[in-house]
């Protein structure tokens, strides 16, 4: 099964971004997937309020936020214009922060052909799906439910679940920054709540997911015409 990194790598080799955009850096390995050629940079920034150290230097085309990614889109959207051609969410593992984060992106760094993925939103027990961290392994947190949420709240976006490994990916395309996302993000909380529930079997069984090579050539032939 193809790793969420390895998805990752062939996303930015199928769009060659200009501007790719990390919400949760770690320890850097998938911003470093952002190419960086002698005269052709993608400009990669990370959003990270405690990265651990890089398991190496920070490249001439990376920068690294040590904020929120509220803080960020609060500080940085206002004074930005640059949008961007990648984006992946794996920041805090609750489903709320996820959704904020991904309507954020959609507001203020996103073009037509924007693409967004999300980790973790296939989980492969309950345990790892609580909105508590468990001791020790994978956490996924409640973050599937922004499955859920773009499914009954935003028709109009184009999304598939990745059967990735290990704990699936969520692509995201067709964003339109002129929606009401205050108006989405309140009706979401409305809807769902913030309640521990457990993913259902379809979720856990990676019902509908795709693999990585159907995502990436469905991708091909929606965006790369």
């Amino acid at each position: 099964m193809t790793t969420r990194h390895e998805f990752l790598a062939q996303l930015h080799e199928l769009l060659i971004p200009r501007m790719y955009l990390e919400i949760g850096v770690h320890t850097g390995g998938s911003l470093a997937l952002a190419r960086t050629d002698e005269d052709d940079d993608c400009t990669a920034w990370g959003v990270d309020p405690d990265p651990l150290s890089p398991h190496r230097p920070l490249r001439r085309n990376e920068t690294v936020f040590n904020v929120t990614s509220d803080e960020f889109f609060r500080e940085r959207a206002p004074r930005e214009n640059w949008p961007a051609d990648l984006a992946f969410i794996d920041g805090m593992h609750l489903w709320e922060y996820a959704l904020r984060d991904f309507l954020n992106i959609e507001q203020h760094f996103s073009h037509t052909d924007t693409v967004v993925v999300f980790d973790d939103v296939l989980p492969y027990n309950a345990e790892i799906a609580s909105r508590t961290q468990p001791p020790g392994g994978d956490w996924t947190g409640d973050v599937w439910r922004v499955w859920q949420a773009l499914v009954d709240l935003r028709p109009d976006l184009y999304m598939m679940l990745v059967d990735t490994f290990p704990t699936g990916s969520l692509v995201v395309w067709g964003l339109k920054s002129i929606v009401d996302n205050d108006k989405i993000y309140k009706q979401a909380v409305q809807r769902y709540g913030f309640d521990d529930i457990p993913p259902p079997p379809s979720i856990l069984s990676r019902e509908g997911a795709v693999s990585a090579e159907r995502a990436i050539q469905i991708l091909k032939e929606q965006l790369c015409q």
